[in-house]
């Protein structure tokens, strides 16, 4: 997992390559203009999806795991918590749907990202996003990029 501000992704590129992808994408696009869904790129390894959603309350969800997927989840208007749980022990409450499952865990930490700020989330790591970060702020508009990295 990694928590940081956009500035600074160009910082991981040399362990995560495909990091430079997404920068070029986030740096050549109006992702405040552009309408909430999927969408692909050139690289199969990289597609993202535009959100913009009513946050909901904690205890509303159940943590979310990606068997293959990794997230790049970037604010870009409003404000968000994302709960991380600990990755053991967790118990499956909804089996694997092409990449996601859900689970109940053990939260280990909330964060709250602003705009500009983002969580990269490697599979397996349980998460909550969605979550109402400030009671006057219920709304967020978000990215996220699914990143498919080679072995």
């Amino acid at each position: 997992m990694i928590i940081d501000s956009i500035e600074n992704l160009k910082n991981y590129v040399k362990e995560l390559p495909l990091l430079q992808e997404v920068l070029n994408i986030y740096l050549s696009t109006d992702f405040s203009t552009l309408p909430a869904g999927k969408y692909s790129t050139k690289n199969p390894n990289i597609r993202y999806i535009v959100f913009d959603y009513v946050l909901q309350k904690e205890g509303d969800v159940r943590y979310e795991v990606h068997k293959t997927e990794t997230d790049l989840q970037l604010v870009i208007s409003g404000k968000e918590m994302i709960e991380v749980a600990w990755s053991q022990p967790v118990n499956i409450v909804e089996e694997y749907v092409p990449d996601i499952y859900f689970v109940t865990g053990n939260k280990a930490l909330s964060v709250v990202l602003e705009e500009n700020k983002f969580i990269l989330l490697l599979p397996t790591e349980p998460h909550i996003p969605c979550l109402i970060a400030d009671k006057n702020n219920t709304r967020v508009k978000k990215v996220v990029f699914k990143l498919t990295m080679p072995l």
